[in-house]
């Protein structure tokens, strides 16, 4: 589905907005990309963060709410990733006694 663009830039430049997180300022950041279509990544975030430091904290509460109702998303267990059979880190000596 291609990130629909209010301003009036060619659809390849575009960033694709991303979804509603638990952070107020990714939620600005995902309506700012929005609304300046042909600005480079850096220069987006660039941009943002100026107009989020000069926003009141009425304007910024809009996009805390958002990130409060946002789902929260499960953290996945650290023994999930050490499957795969090595025995370092796991606390055992192998060899000599």
């Amino acid at each position: 589905m291609a990130p629909v663009c209010t301003c009036g830039a060619a659809a390849q430049k575009c960033m694709r907005p991303g979804k509603v997180t638990r952070n107020g300022y990714f939620n600005f950041l995902r309506e700012f990309r929005k609304t300046n279509c042909g600005l480079s990544a850096v220069e987006t975030v660039r941009q943002g963060a100026k107009k989020w430091r000069s926003m009141s904290q009425k304007d910024k509460s809009k996009f805390i709410e958002m990130a409060k109702s946002a789902p929260k998303t499960p953290r996945r267990s650290r023994m999930r990733r050490m499957r795969g059979g090595s025995m370092r880190g796991r606390g055992r000596r192998i060899g000599r006694r």
